[in-house]
């Protein structure tokens, strides 16, 4: 019975070694990766120029529409969709 206790905790400590192990590997990759990300190069150091926006035209009187077209769409099965 005491073996088996043993080997439990040992698996078990042996498992959060484990654990411990992997995410120190996360944290140095994160931080490898911070790091290398840190170190690329600058933007241009020239500022960059909005472009330059015309003003909207004064619009005309607003029209009159008196006409209107349907659009009649084919389905399979010879089936009308009017929208």
């Amino acid at each position: 019975m005491k073996k088996i206790i043993d080997q439990r905790r040992r698996e078990k400590l042996e498992d959060d070694q484990a654990r411990q192990r992997i995410k120190a590997k996360i944290e140095a990759d994160k931080q490898a990766r911070q790091a290398k990300f840190s170190n690329a190069p600058a933007a241009p150091a020239a500022p960059v120029q909005p472009a330059k926006t015309e003003p909207p035209k004064a619009a005309g009187p607003p029209k009159d529409y008196v006409e209107a077209k349907i659009n009649v769409i084919r389905l399979p099965k010879f089936k009308l969709f009017v929208n």
